[in-house]
């Protein structure tokens, strides 16, 4: 954030919010990474199909869209000026 002479919408946006924005950081990238977890299970043939692999990775898949909207919602609530 550059300091400048008027103040822009995200002056002090990081000013007393640290904790908050590092939490929804941490829950975006845990949910990319359940994302990633999902697509791996649902397209990868590392010991062959399982029966329910297919499943598991769509449930993974989904489960990780989810945490993955709930961090970017909780930075979008936080930084959107």
């Amino acid at each position: 954030v550059l300091a400048t002479r008027t103040p822009g919408p995200y002056q002090r946006a990081f000013e007393g919010q640290w904790d908050a924005i590092a939490a929804g950081f941490a829950v975006t990238v845990c949910g990319v990474l359940a994302v990633a977890h999902g697509v791996r299970l649902c397209f990868s043939v590392l010991g062959g199909f399982q029966p329910d692999n297919i499943r598991r990775g769509a449930l993974a898949l989904l489960a990780g869209l989810l945490v993955c909207g709930v961090g970017l919602l909780l930075l979008w609530r936080l930084l959107a000026p």
